[in-house]
């Protein structure tokens, strides 16, 4: 009746509009809504004109109520879901003056239905996080020490459950937890867990191309090559004795920009070492007490590599100029005495020199007429492993004594590091990082991937 009633009034004002030849007596309203939070109204309101429905709205929408004769008009907004709430008053009286337009601007605010849980996490956690399993069924992925809320969930009551992704990790909290769910609100589910924290790392870098353009990324991973998280954009990781890793984040575009980073295994934790702009390969000392890395210049025209020697705060601890055309890759001698790095002193090769620490004893350890390239000294100083490629094309493990001499083929691959004992080397394969005996027995994969410069953190 109440609609009929209003289509009669309309049709009566707009007759005798028109037999007067006057203004129409009549004018419009905007109703205009806007809706904030979680688990939104998704089907809309109504809005209706005193008690009558007189059209639908979106979440966020606009509905114009046309050819009201003037005067004063109830405005409500309904069919609001019982998690939401109008802010303001709802009904609204609006006044219409001759050929007059008005505006009307609901706010509703939504409050989600739901669960939210978070993971305290200690130690090493897996980088994929955790699982949370809700009433027997996948429901969400749960980051270390982070949160998510299961929103949309009908009232009642729920098991909810975490699953740890990673042997290492336990939860020590109730799991699972039966929780209450009610109405526009949201029930906090909290657990704790505890991972533990790897014996011995390995870092690598990835040559990420997901860009469109590669560029490199520093990797921690456990042992394994599992649970790897990357830490920064950087290349040329070397550890220090108490788990924290040196590398260079250059970037050359005009001019290069960047130098020596280090970074906190455990925490994520990144420090910038002051004063070592365009440093690049550095390498930790087994004393932890100076890092030595690589800058090359200009002397007379041509380029002038020298090793630099700080502490990890940055102060200057001397330069040593070596008398080639670059280095790269420099390597402490266990003792502290003797670097060892790739050099370049023919135009066509690259080979390996070794320099005492004070600058004296400079030697040429190689001379044929392949590539030989990033060398590492064993823990035990016997040995130094390094890449050739005196056997074949492609790039291949070798083993020789500190004086270069007795040469001796393990595998194929680049980038070789010792672990700890010096009972294996890590290496960079074309798809990997792996591991193989010193002898090249017991060969495995560690990592999948465009990875290289792999290193083993010491105890």
């Amino acid at each position: 009746m109440r609609q009929a009633f209003y289509g009669a009034a309309l049709a009566i004002a707009s007759s005798a509009a028109c037999r007067e030849f006057t203004a129409p007596n009549v004018g419009e309203v905007h109703v205009s809504v806007t809706t904030t939070g979680l688990d939104e109204d998704l089907d809309g309101y109504q809005v209706l004109l005193a008690d009558v429905v007189v059209g639908a709205i979106g979440i966020n929408g606009v509905l114009t109520i046309g050819q009201l004769p003037k005067g004063t008009h109830r405005v409500t907004l309904g069919g609001v879901a019982d998690n939401c709430d109008v802010a303001g008053e709802n009904p609204r009286d609006v006044s219409i003056a001759s050929s007059g337009s008005e505006s009307i601007a609901f706010g509703v605010i939504c409050e989600p239905t739901g669960i939210q849980a978070t993971a305290s996490t200690t130690g090493w956690p897996p980088v994929n996080g955790f699982q949370l399993i809700v009433d027997g069924h996948s429901s969400s992925a749960l980051k270390p020490n982070g949160s998510t809320i299961l929103s949309r969930l009908s009232p009642g009551i729920y098991s909810v459950r975490l699953v740890e992704t990673g042997s290492t990790c336990r939860v020590s909290s109730a799991n699972p937890m039966v929780i209450q769910v009610e109405t526009g609100k949201l029930t906090t589910v909290s657990f704790k867990v505890e991972c533990v924290v790897p014996n011995v790392f390995l870092a690598y870098v990835l040559n990420d191309r997901s860009a469109g353009y590669p560029f490199e990324r520093v990797v921690i991973a456990d042992s394994t090559g599992s649970s790897a998280h990357i830490m920064a954009t950087g290349y040329a990781p070397a550890w220090s004795p108490d788990g924290r890793l040196v590398f260079s984040d250059i970037e050359c575009g005009y001019p290069c920009e960047g130098g020596l980073v280090i970074v906190d295994a455990l925490n994520g934790g990144i420090t910038r070492v002051p004063d070592t702009w365009q440093g690049s390969d550095p390498a930790w000392n087994r004393r932890g007490d100076e890092i030595v890395y690589i800058l090359v210049g200009w002397r007379e025209g041509e380029l002038s590599p020298t090793l630099h020697f700080i502490t990890p705060s940055g102060t200057p601890r001397g330069v040593v100029q070596v008398p080639v055309r670059w280095a790269t890759h420099p390597f402490w001698s266990p003792d502290g005495t003797r670097i060892v790095f790739e050099c370049g002193i023919d135009q066509s090769t690259t080979d390996i020199c070794v320099v005492n620490r004070d600058g004296s004893g400079f030697q040429r350890l190689t001379r044929d007429s392949g590539f030989n390239m990033k060398p590492a000294w064993s823990p035990d100083g016997e040995t130094i492993a390094f890449a050739t490629t005196r056997f074949s094309e492609a790039s291949t493990i070798a083993l020789m004594a500190p004086d270069g001499t007795n040469v001796r083929r393990v595998t194929a691959g680049s980038d070789p590091a010792w672990d700890r004992d010096g009972s294996n080397l890590v290496f960079a394969g074309l798809d990997g990082i792996f591991r193989v005996r010193p002898d090249g027995r017991d060969l495995s994969r560690l990592t999948t991937g465009q990875h290289s410069a792999p290193r083993w953190s010491p105890e």
